[in-house]
């Protein structure tokens, strides 16, 4: 059904939880990114979420700094 309307099956926003489980990087770390400012999050109630394109650029950003 996604796929009807142009959309993938992939989720569009993940929590800390799944961003740590699929980057493997530290919860803390990624709040330390968050706080910094380059990792972007997006507020749903009191969720942060990550949406797929912004962990995408994060971990891009991540590539070229280092």
């Amino acid at each position: 059904m996604l796929q009807e309307f142009g959309l993938s099956s992939r989720k569009l926003g993940y929590t800390f939880a799944e961003a740590v489980a699929l980057t493997g990087i530290s919860g803390s770390q990624l709040y330390q990114e968050r706080k910094a400012g380059r990792l972007k999050v997006v507020k749903v109630g009191r969720r942060a979420l990550i949406t797929h394109t912004d962990l995408e650029a994060w971990i891009e950003l991540l590539r070229t700094t280092a």
